[in-house]
């Protein structure tokens, strides 16, 4: 039977339904919708869920192979990741990513490099670096580091091993010496 009925529950009695690896754009496929509006199957080696609105305007989950997961649109929308209906991540078109902390947005990539939105930038270690590099310089560039309970600021002079301090806060006694 070419067009099969079903009515009420489907029971499969314990067993699985198999579908076989998808090569081509419609066989051995899970579809839902009159134009395969909603389509899960397995193509060799990734297993995917695709969502399409048109077929130029889709959303495609793929997980497997190399990809790990990928969740990207066929168009150039915006993706964006929600929990409980408040922002965790946005995927913007063409412009930035953006990550929220409840609900609040706190970094974003820009054209410019990123942006730190209302926060304290933490480096959680017992010895930390900021190196501020010019690309290509060997000297001029600057470092901020905390250690031993000082604080420095010094001038980088080579490949970041060379330092001079240009100015040190003493962290036990607050003195600062340029």
């Amino acid at each position: 039977d070419t067009s099969p009925q079903l009515g009420g529950n489907l029971d499969v009695n314990t067993k699985n339904i198999n579908f076989g690896d998808s090569s081509g754009s419609s066989d051995d496929r899970l579809n839902f919708g009159a134009d395969t509006d909603l389509s899960i199957y397995h193509d060799n080696s990734n297993s995917r869920t695709r969502i399409e609105h048109s077929s130029n305007n889709a959303l495609e989950i793929l997980q497997g192979g190399n990809a790990g997961m990928l969740i990207q649109n066929q168009n150039s929308y915006n993706i964006e990741i929600k929990t409980n209906a408040e922002d965790a991540i946005k995927c913007v078109a063409n412009g930035s990513v953006e990550l929220y902390y409840n609900n609040i947005k706190r970094f974003a990539t820009e054209d410019y490099g990123v942006k730190l939105y209302d926060a304290i930038f933490e480096i959680a270690d017992t010895s930390c670096l900021i190196d501020l590099m010019e690309t290509g310089a060997t000297d001029g560039n600057h470092r901020l580091r905390n250690g031993s309970g000082n604080f420095y600021i010094q001038n980088i002079t080579d490949d970041k091993n060379t330092t001079r301090d240009q100015l040190v806060i003493d962290g036990g006694t607050g003195e600062t010496a340029l």
